[in-house]
């Protein structure tokens, strides 16, 4: 029969309630008790009493507690009292607490919906710890309740991040130490900075496979009553689950449950993403919304107009008045360079527009000039010296006003625009944007860049060249390095791109493609933009 052992050291824990190694911090803990039970407000003599502990153990511990702030003395009596310190903690436990309890429905909900998991994080020095966490269905991304994990590489890091005050933000960013912990991750301020006026803008941050590979998460913040995020709430997924679709709805489903969150915690809380602080060089044009910005050129006299193509109509964009309407979508537009004329592209037919005489709507009737079943691929026109060039799928046109058609070109990147420039036609290949001259066929390359997604591009002053993608919250300039502008939209959706003769950049975005949950939370979705490019901070 074998004979049960005992360790000494459990043994002696049991009895003195002590972990062997910890005697320092069972005294520190033992004074924190004895300060913190006392009716009164204990002198040094009552608290040795109490412990029986030495006066000299005592001043050396009490002392480390009050620079602390776990006790205080009163200097009139040297009288102790527990300090600021548990006041700070205690009520990061009844906030952590409520917010934890009022948290759990929507967290349950939402696991329930989509099957993957949701947690609640919170700010924690310079990391964000979880406090929540529900789990989803069958293989999830790893987590604990507890655990504190980088901000600069998570979603739940970068949603609260992006709603601190700039002094709380620019010392948090100081502090931080960027490894790279996946290709994916950010390896410096400069980067995340970029990252989170992207988050601002659309209202959800993103992890793209930044702290684990092969996972992905969204969040959005829950704010204050005063905009700062006091927490976030996230859903994290393996990345062949988390589409860019998917994100979206989820995206917006989180924002919901932010909203639902923050409101039971303050009835004056804000709860959800109402839309950015927009800085000042960007501006929405006010009254102007199109179903889908398909093309942006300078008019007679230099004026911006714009292409609604879903909504069929030709806009004045600066004021948002409506000039012409058809009875098919408009594919594209421009100035043939004389007179107050028009030319437009709607459906298959090549139209004339005379913006010299409007009709008693103050709109222009459009004259049918010809019909091509090539202009039905139609997505760009311009005019060199009078003539016109148009854009089709992967061809480049010339065109002629009673229809015909020559093929100039065949390698274009259907869909990324088309622009002039010191008389060449500018079009997007497989390497970049390439000129061609139209009298002689030459063509060369002058932007390498990667094409794809590439929406349109503006060409800009001094070299530099400004990209819209569709798979991009905002905007790239080009001019050496690359300096994002981000849009206050929840989904991509930048769609035609023009700088006027004024300088300004003009920016078209779109709305048809939204979903009304994603239009509740982009009121500007298919607005016009400027973007004051002297006071934009751009390299």
């Amino acid at each position: 029969m074998s004979k049960s052992t005992k360790d000494p050291a459990a043994d002696s824990a049991s009895k003195t309630g002590e972990i062997p190694g910890t005697g320092l911090l069972s005294k520190a803990l033992n004074i924190l008790e004895c300060v913190g039970a006392s009716d009164g407000r204990p002198r040094i003599k009552e608290i040795a009493e109490a412990t029986g502990y030495a006066k000299p153990t005592l001043y050396r511990i009490l002392a480390a507690l009050t620079t602390r702030e776990f006790v205080q003395v009163d200097p009139r009596d040297h009288a102790y009292e527990l300090g600021p310190k548990f006041t700070e903690l205690a009520g990061a436990v009844a906030q952590n607490s409520d917010l934890i309890s009022i948290s759990a429905a929507a967290m349950k909900r939402l696991a329930e919906k989509y099957g993957e998991a949701v947690s609640l994080g919170v700010l924690a020095g310079t990391a964000q710890q979880t406090i929540a966490r529900k789990e989803g269905l069958g293989v999830a991304v790893a987590g604990t309740i507890g655990a504190r994990k980088p901000l600069y590489c998570t979603s739940l890091g970068k949603a609260l991040l992006a709603w601190q005050p700039e002094a709380v933000l620019a010392a948090l960013l100081d502090d931080l130490t960027y490894e790279p912990l996946t290709e994916h991750t950010h390896r410096g301020a400069a980067a995340l900075r970029a990252d989170l006026a992207a988050v601002r803008m659309r209202g959800f941050a993103l992890d793209n496979e930044e702290i684990v590979p092969g996972a992905k998460c969204v969040a959005v913040p829950i704010l204050a009553p005063d905009g700062v995020a006091i927490a976030a709430l996230s859903v994290s997924a393996p990345a062949h689950r988390m589409a860019d679709s998917r994100r979206q709805d989820i995206a917006i489903e989180l924002q919901s449950a932010a909203r639902e969150i923050s409101g039971a915690l303050a009835e004056s809380a804000p709860g959800n993403y109402r839309g950015p602080d927009l800085p000042e060089w960007l501006a929405p044009l006010s009254g102007l919304s199109t179903f889908a910005t398909v093309q942006l050129f300078d008019g007679p006299g230099g004026t911006p107009l714009a292409c609604d193509g879903p909504g069929a109509a030709l806009l004045n964009a600066t004021d948002g008045a409506p000039l012409s309407s058809f009875s098919a979508p408009l594919r594209a537009a421009c100035h043939p360079g004389a007179g107050d004329v028009v030319l437009a592209i709607a459906g298959s037919t090549l139209w004339r527009v005379d913006l010299s005489q409007p009709g008693e709507d103050g709109t222009h009737a459009a004259t049918r000039l010809a019909d091509a079943p090539e202009l039905a691929e139609v997505d760009g026109l311009v005019a060199v010296d009078g003539t016109l060039y148009a854009a089709a799928g992967p061809r480049i046109l010339k065109l002629d006003t009673d229809g015909r058609c020559t093929p100039l070109h065949a390698r274009r990147r259907p869909g990324s625009g088309l622009k002039t420039r010191d008389g060449t036609l500018v079009f997007a290949t497989d390497d970049g944007l390439a000129a061609l001259d139209p009298s002689t066929g030459t063509e060369r390359l002058i932007v390498p860049l990667d094409p794809a997604g590439l929406a349109d591009f503006a060409l800009a002053p001094g070299g530099r060249v400004w990209l819209a993608r569709h798979d991009a919250w905002g905007l790239d300039m080009l001019a050496g390095t690359a300096a994002p502008v981000h849009l206050p939209l929840p989904v991509p959706t930048a769609s035609a791109l023009h700088i006027d003769a004024a300088g300004t950049l003009r920016i078209g975005t779109a709305r048809l493609s939204l979903s009304s949950a994603q239009l509740d939370l982009a009121p500007l979705a298919g607005s016009l933009f400027t973007v004051d490019a002297a006071r934009a901070p751009l390299p």
